[in-house]
């Protein structure tokens, strides 16, 4: 299941947008931020897959969440919320980690839609998903991304270096056609689907 961590300010709205979260079978909404600083105290403790973020934060711009995540090395996908959707820019760094901006006032009807676009679970059981033409080495560390770990963890697991799992990430990114961000989404897809005895297992387990 996806962690997602919601930071918006508006109490009410938040609400809101937690009933339509709540209704995802494969999204969980951990947790609830009010602010930059609080969404940085839960990430130090639970590092989210999905962020839903409000622009416009008491104590700054909710990029600067975004920010911490990226100087983290953690690749997250990110929904921004923005009453002016239709003119948002931001820095290129951040572009990557942006899969969709959504206006305030059509954020309930549209947010569970994003969220399913983000998972696109039917990638996990069609038969072209990449995950044959993977060495066993690449599925290992796909599963490890797919249980948080960050490239740092990897290589000191595997005691391999940062620059040897790094390239393994971006090997597995062009095998299987997906961004960096969405890597990340897709091995927990993965592993929540290895997990479950009834299925069938795509491209053989990780060793």
């Amino acid at each position: 299941m996806l962690r997602v961590l919601l930071v918006e300010d508006e109490r009410m709205f938040a609400e809101m947008l937690s009933y339509s979260l709540a209704a995802q079978p494969f999204a969980d909404l951990y947790a609830i931020a009010a602010s930059i600083q609080e969404a940085r105290d839960i990430i130090a403790k639970t590092v989210p897959d999905v962020v839903v973020l409000d622009l416009d934060l008491p104590d700054g711009s909710g990029l600067e969440v975004v920010d911490t995540l990226l100087q983290a090395g953690h690749e997250v996908s990110v929904i921004v919320l923005s009453a002016s959707a239709e003119t948002f820019t931001c820095a290129d760094r951040f572009a990557p980690s942006i899969k969709e901006v959504i206006p305030k006032s059509a954020a309930y009807d549209r947010l569970r839609a994003a969220i399913l676009r983000l998972m696109d679970p039917a990638g996990i059981d069609g038969a072209d998903t990449g995950f044959e033409s993977l060495t066993q080495r690449e599925l290992e560390v796909l599963g490890m991304i797919g249980e948080g770990m960050t490239s740092q963890q990897i290589a000191t697991k595997l005691t391999r270096s940062v620059d040897t799992i790094t390239t393994h990430r971006k090997n597995i990114a062009a095998k299987l056609r997906v961004s960096g961000a969405k890597l990340v989404i897709l091995a927990r897809q993965r592993n929540i689907f290895l997990s479950n005895p009834l299925r069938a297992t795509p491209g053989g387990p990780p060793h």
